[in-house]
């Protein structure tokens, strides 16, 4: 909660585990939960083991999900954490034309 003598007057997101009130210069930036949390599914769609265990044939409920990451995946989080470039885009890639390696 928030102290009753500082009145609210912007965006806060939880960093370091407190909320934190944000600049705007720098709404644009990723904290360093959201980086682990894309990174982990990075390493996790990107794993061979995990994807022979993990069924993402096209059309699926699994591979719609996935998907529909694709709208979150802009340029600025691009820049900001480029192993997504070709990991996390690449097995999207493959999910739209049908063609996953086992």
């Amino acid at each position: 909660t928030r102290p009753p003598t500082k009145p609210f007057s912007g965006i806060e997101r939880f960093i370091n585990g407190k909320w934190t009130e944000i600049e705007p210069k720098d709404l644009s930036k990723i904290t360093q939960c959201d980086a682990q949390a894309w990174l982990a599914l990075q390493n996790l769609l990107c794993d061979p083991q995990i994807r022979q265990k993990y069924d993402l044939s096209a059309g699926g409920w699994r591979s719609e999900r996935l998907l529909s990451l694709r709208r979150h995946l802009h340029e600025l989080l691009l820049d900001q954490l480029p192993p997504l470039k070709t990991g996390i885009l690449r097995v999207l890639d493959e999910l739209v034309l049908g063609v996953l390696p086992e």
